[in-house]
């Protein structure tokens, strides 16, 4: 389920992302809905769950993906591996 609407998550990985700076799953909808407010609100688009900064670049998601990895988070080993 997407910890911010409780809606269940589709199996298809296109509708849902994996937030890089906390492992979260979130639906489509809320990122959505999240990137509009701020772009509206001329904010810096953050994690609509831990509300840090949105990380754009594959170097920085890689380096976050490691740390996450070295505190064992069953998420990004799962997605890592599979990747």
């Amino acid at each position: 389920d997407c910890p911010i609407c409780c809606l269940p998550v589709p199996l298809d990985e296109t509708q849902s992302n994996m937030q890089a700076c906390c492992s979260n799953i979130i639906c489509k909808g809320c990122t959505v809905a999240n990137m509009s407010r701020e772009v509206e609100e001329n904010k810096h688009p953050r994690c609509v769950f831990c509300r840090r900064s949105i990380i754009f670049t594959d170097e920085e998601r890689h380096k976050n993906n490691l740390k996450r990895v070295e505190a064992n988070d069953p998420i990004v080993i799962f997605k890592m591996g599979v990747t």
